[in-house]
């Protein structure tokens, strides 16, 4: 982990309660996250690979519990408000949303999210609701050759599609761990966890402590597939053109990016499916 972004500020507040300070570099702007020490400690999990920064920040976001609410916020006020009892990693998880919506607004990059997956110079966008699933598919294909360059929001330049990645550990609820194959059992082990009103949530489950590749920085976003959640096929199926308007999780898809359905099925050949859509129109021998 990077000692730089562990680098403690500590202040006291009115409560009492230690907080700290957190600094990191997403699409080119500085972000300085305040916090409660239960979400720094979290962040010190997720924001492992993300990169630090040792500069005077662009952004400031102050996190504390207040009274009966956690609020999320910047120098023009509270954003986001969630219950006291909300734990720790859900806080942080608002928190994610939180940051890069703001990083969006100081970046001329585009934000997309979804699940960017990587061979060589090719990457490909997984996006629509069905989350789960696209991660899922892209677990797999982390063990064909593929990188997962970033499991939830990246920054694309709209002109050349290279991707900025925000390399965020993945979250994984355990209703998804029978999609996963066993090689991830490993990562699965090492992340911390906690309880959810109806699940388990793993948020620090990082590709490399299953043998494979991720967090690759320079890539450029090539296709996109729509998880279409309106259907299931026994072998997953991807079809053309797609069956909703890719612009709308895509907004820059007028230059050339290739774009399809993705109808989900049983995982293995769901996946096997995206890679033979992959190589039918630009084989991939990386």
């Amino acid at each position: 982990m990077n000692d730089r972004a562990l680098r403690d500020v500590s202040v006291l507040n009115a409560d009492k309660k230690r907080r700290a300070e957190r600094r990191y570099l997403i699409s080119g702007v500085g972000v300085s996250v305040v916090a409660d020490d239960p979400i720094v400690r979290v962040l010190d999990v997720t924001m492992t690979h993300v990169q630090a920064h040792d500069e005077p920040c662009d952004v400031t976001l102050n996190v504390r519990q207040n009274g009966e609410s956690w609020e999320i916020g910047d120098e023009r006020g509270v954003m986001f408000k969630l219950p006291a009892e909300t734990a720790a990693p859900e806080v942080t998880g608002a928190l994610t949303s939180v940051l890069v919506d703001r990083v969006a607004q100081d970046t001329t990059a585009a934000l997309v999210s979804g699940v960017i997956v990587a061979k060589a110079d090719f990457a490909v966008a997984l996006v629509g609701e069905d989350w789960e699933s696209a991660i899922a598919v892209a677990i797999h294909l982390s063990l064909r050759g593929w990188s997962i360059v970033t499991p939830r929001y990246s920054f694309v330049d709209p002109d050349t599609r290279t991707v900025e990645p925000f390399s965020k550990l993945l979250y994984i609820p355990s209703r998804i761990i029978p999609l996963l194959p066993l090689q991830y059992r490993r990562a699965l082990e090492a992340s911390p966890w906690y309880a959810t009103s109806n699940d388990l949530g793993f948020y620090g489950v990082d590709p490399l402590r299953a043998g494979t590749t991720a967090w690759v920085q320079k890539t450029t976003l090539r296709a996109g597939l729509i998880i279409d959640s309106s259907r299931r096929d026994l072998l997953g199926l991807v079809q053309e053109p797609a069956h909703g308007y890719i612009g709308a999780c895509l907004p820059f898809s007028e230059v050339g990016i290739a774009s399809a359905s993705l109808v989900m099925g049983a995982i293995v050949p769901t996946t096997d499916a995206v890679e033979r859509w992959i190589g039918s129109f630009l084989p991939i021998t990386a």
